[in-house]
């Protein structure tokens, strides 16, 4: 059997060297004196077993009667628990590397106790109270992991920003000054329709497509959103359609929107989470939202009604849900079907399925999804580069096309709903108008679709959709109607 590590203290001050391979049922005691427990060769080193790991095996038989601990030269993860923090007064890290410092217990009392070069403490146990008497000490102890937790800093005045700092570090409860208590509360979710709204199977519909709901924290931010099916019986598929703010490459791949990096995506068992980071604003949280599509897949020969499931989690664990229902109709060819979709003056998300679908954005910012099938987008509403340019997410060469309505764009020719015209090879034209006949102008380099009423003369041209970052779009694909 191998010999187990143990402290050979005396009653003067003694200096004591471990290293984490040696910690396993170690019997560390350092007696009488100001003692310093040495820690040699970085890695984790468990005084203690850690909540959720398998280091039972790893962790020191007992500990206690040390003054202080001293980290390595390189990367130290300490875990101690509540009862082993008694008799410390400096946990010092060391100032060559990144460390981290775990505890775990129900009250956890690092008042006495000085803390230096330890980059972050992480609390390890759910319903713990951890005890401060320094702000500068809080601000390093997260609580992201744990649940209903309390920090309390007792004689120490907080400002509003100091709250919210401390409560974005995950803790769900702070006592402080004399007597007084702030608590984090989980995220609302308002806005959902009680409604239902009617889809058929391969019909991709958006969540959200009016932009309707709101996901609002208390001082945290939303940290992830999950989005499932609400029975086992219910089938179906999630995705973030591209839109005009969020850009996303599939499951299991960063998300951006407004072209910055704010998390990532990835499939659950049965439905998708998306993480976010601390930049999450409402605002973001709520074009995330708008991009969510749902698919439901298979077909019915019986109408029912079928519910999603949303869940918003703040960074302190905190949960709250909400259903979005459907009613689903029967189809009982088993096939796909051809819809035609219509949107109104605000911001509308329309979502084809598996058919031939006809889109018809109208007024407002809207996005529009044809999926599978020959997909037409119609653009009859005047143009407005603040107020009305749409984005066609999946527009497919040689498969999807564009009709445009001659009653607002006056310079194109004839055409009618059930006759289109073509559109002339004259009028259209790459990056800006060269003559009077270039009258639609698009910038591959951006996706953008303009109107330009008299060509290169004064008038500019105005914007109206967006399509793909370079997509090699021709006359041939818009039509006059």
């Amino acid at each position: 059997m191998a010999q187990k590590f143990r402290a050979a203290a005396t009653d003067g001050d003694d200096i004591v060297q471990i290293r984490a391979t040696e910690l396993a049922g170690a019997v560390l005691d350092g007696g009488i004196g100001n003692d310093i427990l040495q820690l040699v060769g970085e890695g984790s080193f468990y005084f203690t077993p850690a909540a959720g790991e398998a280091t039972e095996a790893e962790a020191a038989a007992s500990f206690g009667n040390f003054e202080t601990i001293l980290g390595s030269d390189g990367l130290d993860r300490i875990f101690l628990s509540s009862t082993q923090l008694d008799g410390l007064r400096l946990i010092d890290g060391g100032a060559d590397a990144t460390n981290y410092l775990f505890l775990t217990g129900s009250t956890i009392d690092i008042s006495s106790v000085a803390i230096a070069n330890i980059d972050e403490i992480l609390l390890y146990s759910d319903n713990a109270v951890i005890v401060a008497d320094d702000l500068e000490v809080a601000r390093l102890i997260t609580a992201h992991t744990t649940k209903n937790d309390t920090l309390r800093l007792a004689g120490t005045t907080l400002s509003d920003a100091d709250l919210g700092m401390l409560h974005r570090q995950g803790f769900d409860r702070i006592e402080y000054g004399n007597g007084q208590v702030s608590t984090d509360r989980a995220p609302t979710i308002v806005g959902i329709a009680a409604e239902l709204r009617e889809i058929r199977s391969g019909q991709i519909v958006a969540l959200d497509p009016r932009g309707a709901i709101d996901i609002v924290g208390d001082f945290g931010w939303v940290r992830e959103i999950q989005i499932e099916s609400a029975s086992p019986t219910t089938s179906g598929t999630f995705e973030l359609a591209q839109t005009a703010r969020v850009t996303v490459s599939g499951t299991l791949s960063p998300l951006f929107v407004d072209g910055v990096s704010i998390g990532f995506v990835r499939p659950t068992g049965a439905g998708l989470a998306i993480t976010l980071d601390a930049t999450a604003t409402p605002d973001i949280v709520k074009a995330i939202l708008q991009a969510i599509t749902y698919k439901p897949t298979g077909s019915t020969s019986v109408s029912g009604i079928e519910y999603v499931t949303l869940t918003a989690i703040d960074n302190g664990g905190r949960a709250a849900s909400g259903s979005i229902g459907f009613y689903r109709l029967a189809d009982s060819s088993g096939g796909s079907t051809d819809d035609v979709l219509i949107g109104g003056s605000g911001r509308d998300t329309l979502q084809g399925g598996d058919g031939n679908d006809r889109l018809y954005g109208k007024g407002g910012k809207d996005v529009l999804v044809g999926g599978t099938g020959k997909d037409i987008f119609v653009f009859g509403t005047k143009p407005n580069k603040k107020t009305n340019v749409d984005t066609i997410s999946d527009f497919a060469l040689k498969q999807d096309c564009i009709w445009l309505d001659n009653k607002v764009f006056t310079k194109l020719g004839k055409g009618t709903e059930s006759k289109p015209g073509k559109l002339s090879k004259s009028y259209f034209a790459l990056d800006k108008a060269k003559d009077k006949n270039d009258i639609i102008i698009y910038n591959k380099k951006k996706g953008i679709l303009a109107y330009d009423s008299d060509g290169s003369g004064s008038k500019a041209a105005v914007e109206f959709t967006q399509v793909k970052k370079g997509l090699a779009l021709s006359y041939k694909d818009f039509f006059i109607v």
